[in-house]
């Protein structure tokens, strides 16, 4: 038996097959495949995870501190607007401080004390998240 052709010591003349070695599906098979963590979700990259997250609770707050301001110094017309807004967002307020610290302003509104305090709340998670992202990045060595 002697070999012949381009690929020099895969084709075997006489037989008309590759070798076992020498099979095309051997040598891809050869080829690394990316290794797949025993740990679920290792490969997530929590920290810019948690640094979205946090962007989404700064928004959430900052649209918070929006309504309330607006709650407190507008009236007439444009308060009324705010109705709904506030009515949905009294929904995401956690029943044990919800109504808690509503003052009337002496502009003719109202200020909302359990939903700046939710704000605030998200403000501080935001500022956690952004820590512990921080030092997930610094631990990893990517961003050091």
């Amino acid at each position: 038996m002697h070999e012949v052709g381009s690929q020099a010591g895969y084709y075997i003349e006489n037989s008309g097959r590759y070798s076992a070695a020498h099979r095309p599906s051997a040598r891809r098979a050869a080829q690394a495949a990316p290794a797949v963590s025993a740990v679920p979700f290792a490969n997530i990259p929590w920290d810019k995870l948690l640094s979205v997250c946090a962007v989404v609770a700064r928004v959430v707050a900052y649209a918070m501190v929006l309504v309330v301001l607006g709650n407190t110094f507008l009236s007439g017309g444009a308060r009324a607007a705010l109705v709904d807004i506030t009515g949905a967002l009294s929904k995401l307020v956690p029943p044990l401080i919800s109504g808690l610290y509503v003052f009337q302003s002496p502009f003719g509104g109202a200020f909302r004390g359990d939903i700046a305090i939710v704000a605030i709340v998200l403000l501080v998670v935001d500022w956690l998240m952004l820590v512990i992202a921080s030092a997930m990045q610094s631990r990893s060595g990517r961003y050091a």
